[in-house]
């Protein structure tokens, strides 16, 4: 930029990108461009101006090859082209970041409760059909170590909802040292939240203590092994989906506390496939763990970190359900 109030910027004539010298005009931009005899771009700003194409620019003249286009603005016009070029780079920004619409919020919040439906309806029949005399409750223990293909296609879901928005999958699962102790805290407070959770659901659906199976349960080796690994799955993918996705966003368009309690219910309906043995072991489980997911939030909103809530769910679902599964099989 070159003038009295201005600032000369110097273009080295390369190629065709060269301005012509005499009376030519360009329109560019919000003023228009006058190229003088003295190789200075003059912009009058009162006049509406585009940017030239480089095929109107003539190719470079040997006889003055040495010498730099200059580009004159005034003060006022400065002011025009800093906000086009930033309004351009707001523009180019925005491409790359779109945030999610209540559509796809909504298909996000039911799309792991569909699939674990799908899987806790599916996987005891597909059981049954390999080893026939698989009962009900045996089957539940092949959906509960089976959930770990459902958890892998949560994690990729996620995935993409954060890449839409210009975000990664790591930003969430970023790891601090400090994770492992506040994770081990958590865990223990969310087992005791468990166990009391537990036992309201068994007072809501039984009245009481459910009954004790006396069934001999076999399950193969691999089915225990599965089911320690579930027990890690299950806890990344929830914690991406409900509490590092999905609860701030529905908190953004519902409010704190109505965004929180609405992803709350969903984890607990999720876990309806996991309970379909009988309608009273659907209720207990559904109601104990809407009063986990509660928790998970409330320690959310206290920690504002995922990794130490992934931490403590992982823990707490090996001791709750990889290490019996694996113990029943090892029987």
């Amino acid at each position: 930029m070159h003038g009295t109030d201005g600032v000369t910027l110097a273009v080295p004539p390369v190629g065709r990108m060269r301005a012509e010298e005499g009376s030519a005009s360009m329109r560019v931009g919000s003023g228009r461009c006058q190229h003088g005899p003295d190789g200075h771009l003059d912009i009058d700003h009162t006049q509406p101006w585009i940017l030239p194409p480089l095929a109107i620019l003539p190719g470079p003249d040997p006889s003055d090859s040495a010498r730099p286009c200059q580009v004159s603005l005034t003060s006022e016009c400065q002011g025009s082209f800093t906000s086009i070029m930033n309004a351009t780079a707001q523009a180019a920004d925005s491409t790359s970041q779109t945030p999610p619409s209540t559509p796809i919020l909504v298909g996000a919040l039911v799309s792991r409760l569909l699939m674990i439906l799908a899987l806790g309806l599916l996987t005891p029949v597909l059981v049954r059909l390999a080893v026939p005399d698989t009962t009900a409750l045996e089957g539940a223990f092949w959906t509960n170590a089976t959930v770990i293909v459902v958890d892998l296609l949560t994690i990729a879901l996620v995935g993409w909802l954060l890449a839409r928005e210009g975000k990664r999958i790591g930003e969430l699962l970023h790891f601090k040292l400090a994770d492992l102790g506040w994770g081990l805290l958590l865990a223990v407070i969310l087992y005791v939240v468990f166990l009391v959770a537990t036992i309201i659901g068994n007072l809501v659906a039984y009245q009481g203590a459910p009954p004790v199976s006396q069934e001999q349960l076999r399950l193969p080796l691999a089915v225990g092994i599965l089911a320690i690994v579930a027990a890690v799955t299950i806890a990344i993918a929830e914690e991406l989906l409900y509490r590092g996705y999905l609860q701030p966003r529905f908190e953004a368009k519902l409010g704190r506390w109505p965004g929180m309690l609405l992803v709350a219910l969903v984890f607990g309906l999720q876990h309806i496939g996991f309970a379909l043995t009988s309608p009273q072991a659907l209720v207990s489980k559904v109601v104990s763990t809407l009063l986990v997911g509660i928790v998970f939030g409330l320690l959310y909103w206290w920690r504002k970190r995922l990794m130490p809530l992934i931490i403590a769910h992982a823990l707490v679902d090996i001791v709750g359900l990889g290490l019996p599964t694996l113990l029943i099989a090892l029987s």
